[in-house]
């Protein structure tokens, strides 16, 4: 997505996900350099730490067909 205002289309986006910017999140907004066809541009992205408790999955699927 592209945003003509990122203070005003973002906090609807956060609300979403449950980004909280007080820092009482699961997870952090960060601005991350991403390809677009082979042009660099930065995005915003959401962004969770993995807890001590929860297991990674190898494959990165969550379900496998």
């Amino acid at each position: 997505m592209t945003f003509t205002d990122s203070q005003r289309d973002l906090p609807p986006i956060d609300r979403l996900e449950g980004f909280r910017p007080d820092g009482q999140s699961m997870h952090h907004q960060v601005m991350v350099a991403v390809l677009c066809g082979r042009t660099p541009i930065t995005a915003w992205t959401y962004w969770m730490p993995c807890p001590p408790y929860a297991e990674r999955f190898a494959s990165g699927e969550w379900l496998r067909p």
